[in-house]
């Protein structure tokens, strides 16, 4: 029996040739076949009696049945009349296979690609029709160059194949998969192939994998500081690079910048090889391996020093270059080189070189060093102008301390330290502040509480509070101490203190110095608190000068000391007195017209105003 195939797939793709391809057995040619191609829209096809056929076959071309095509899996047996068996033949379906499936692109490097050949064969007794490709999942990690145009919609890539792709049995189809991966982490992706494999009917699924085994290095320490060495003198530190993924690690250079190649120095000492890996002869490390490897600092000069004195150090990177996703991995170096054994203090101040009677001075020694270990005592020295009575705050052995510069005049601050290992600086730090008069009349209120085992430390409850107060003449407010008269203190807006800082008491002309200004407040440490009365205060005016213990937080007594200076000169002065939480202390009052402070020295126990609530 002769059997044969009329298809659509076959003859819109190949026409129909007169048998003498290698297909001539599966297709004998039993009738010459003419296609007609309408626009894409359907296919006929008559079959219609071969001239050259013998005459006893002529005879059955009548019965040929002449059938119109769409594009389907539709097979149709056309059978010769003569050889009719009374049973229904079925021709084998066109069927797809794809190679490779799934696809893994191995491990890949970050600005690199990679490209493989997909192939779709059809393995099938019939043709196989590729529709569409579409990459439904991993785009822009993965593209596809199927040589058709694309259509891209919420990172679904797709392919219409106009006019469709026919194959064959046996025939192929390929297309490119590139994977070109952004990030150090495994990718996949999906692609779905449409045929009329009936295998098949929502698509044949491809799947795409990369990076799913990489290389994984984890430097130890993640950088090396050789901190100072005296010139002459060299200091060796040894890293690790452990390969901690899935995949060998290979490296081929571990190196620094050439201009750093003088002072830093590798030991390979410790490789299996002894030597520098190499792009010819890498350092191998199979996953779970160590390598140790060691750097020395040996400068060749005294480190330059910066605006306040402290070393430039050297600093560079080591570059370790692999076969890693990143291709580079770094570890940070730095060191410096000192000319002696010393501890060098360095000095810093705050707001600057140049303020006015009334700043305080923020000194720090936290930036001085030593090549043998950390920086472990301060020693802090002043000289200043002879009628000054200021002190560091809280003493001078604090590594930033405050001082008020309550005189006009030259002040010079000085400090020397000693290290862990009780190197002592071969010289003192000094740095020069200038201060020049200022305006109006100045109040300051410092204390100390013995029971505060860290007066630096700063926050809620870390310090005892205590506050100063400034009464305007026309203070009024209740009589909490019971003397018949009313107090004053914590009338607002008459009462300057840490709720009301900023009174206008006089004129709003900014230009008009007639109101005092809270300059600082301290909530938890030692002070100084600072408050400032213009010059241009009431005449005849008495203000009030009040110290209010308001929370000792735990830490019991506190002791406190006020002064006022005017136009730079100490008008007044206390010595310490012992306050108990919630103490009011009356100091004493100053006078606008002889610019004079009266002592009072009043102390009210438990004072509480009822009608202050600072919420």
């Amino acid at each position: 029996m002769r059997i044969l195939f009329a298809m659509i797939f076959l003859f819109s793709a190949y026409g129909c040739g007169g048998g003498n391809g290698a297909d001539d057995e599966k297709f004998p040619d039993d009738g010459k076949i003419q296609e007609q191609y309408d626009a894409g829209e359907e296919f006929a096809w008559d079959f219609v009696e071969d001239d050259g056929a013998p005459e006893d076959e002529k005879g059955d071309a009548a019965d040929v049945q002449e059938k119109e095509y769409f594009f389907d899996t539709e097979i149709y047996i056309i059978k010769d009349k003569g050889q009719d068996t009374g049973d229904e033949e079925t021709a084998l379906p066109g069927k797809i296979k794809v190679i490779p499936s799934p696809v893994d692109f191995g491990f890949v490097q970050i600005g690199t690609e990679v490209e493989i050949t997909v192939t779709v064969q059809n393995i099938g007794g019939s043709f196989i029709q590729i529709n569409k490709i579409s990459l439904v999942k991993g785009y822009p990690v993965f593209i596809l160059k199927t040589g058709y145009e694309a259509t891209i919609k919420d990172n679904v890539v797709e392919f219409t194949l106009t006019p469709p792709k026919i194959l064959k049995p046996g025939e192929k189809y390929q297309f490119k998969a590139v994977f070109k991966p952004l990030a150090s982490t495994e990718a996949d992706g999906e692609v779905r192939i449409y045929t009329n494999d009936p295998d098949y009917p929502d698509g044949y699924t491809l799947f795409l994998f990369g990076n799913k085994k990489m290389p994984c290095i984890e430097v130890n320490p993640l950088s090396i500081d050789f901190k100072g060495i005296v010139l002459g003198e060299q200091k060796k530190e040894w890293f690790t690079i452990f390969s901690c993924g899935l995949k060998e690690l290979s490296i081929h250079e571990i190196s620094v910048p050439p201009q750093m190649q003088d002072r830093f120095f590798f030991d390979f000492s410790k490789l299996q090889s002894g030597l520098a890996p190499t792009v010819l002869a890498p350092l191998i490390l199979q996953p779970g391996d160590k390598a140790l490897i060691g750097v020395t600092y040996f400068p060749q000069k005294v480190n330059a020093v910066d605006e306040i004195g402290v070393p430039v150090p050297d600093k560079t990177d080591i570059f370790i270059k692999s076969n890693m996703f990143n291709k580079v991995n770094f570890l940070g170096l730095s060191g410096y080189a000192v000319a002696s054994k010393c501890a060098m203090p360095v000095v810093t101040v705050k707001p600057g070189t140049e303020v006015k009677v009334g700043t305080i001075i923020e000194l720090s020694g936290i930036y001085s060093y030593s090549p043998f270990g950390a920086i472990k005592g301060y020693k802090w020295s002043v000289q200043q102008p002879s009628t000054s009575q200021s002190a560091f705050l809280p003493n001078d052995t604090s590594p930033s301390p405050k001082f008020t510069v309550s005189i006009p005049g030259d002040y010079k601050f000085m400090l020397s330290v000693s290290d862990e290992n009780n190197s002592s600086s071969c010289k003192t730090a000094e740095k020069a502040v200038k201060v020049v008069a200022g305006e109006g009349i100045l109040v300051e209120l410092i204390w100390d509480t013995p029971g505060d085992p860290d007066p630096f430390n700063e926050g809620p409850m870390a310090g005892a509070d205590v506050d100063l107060h400034f009464l305007h003449p026309l203070a009024k407010g209740l009589d909490v101490d019971k003397d018949g008269k009313p107090d004053g203190w914590y009338d607002v807006p008459y009462d300057c203190f840490w709720f009301n800082p900023t009174p206008i008491w006089g004129s709003p002309n900014p230009w008009i110095f007639d109101d005092a200004k809270l300059l600082r407040d301290d909530m938890d440490g030692f002070g100084p608190e600072l408050l400032l009365l213009g010059e241009e205060c009431v005449s005849g005016g008495i203000y009030k000068i009040g110290v209010h213990y308001w929370d000792d937080a735990g830490f019991g007594k506190s002791y406190a000391t006020v002064r006022v200076y005017f136009k730079g000169n100490i008008i007044f002065s206390t010595e310490k007195i012992a306050l108990d939480e919630l103490d009011m202390w009356h100091v004493g009052n100053f006078s606008c017209d002889s610019f004079s402070v009266s002592s009072v020295n009043k102390i009210t126990k438990n004072y509480v105003n009822p009608n202050f609530t600072p919420n």
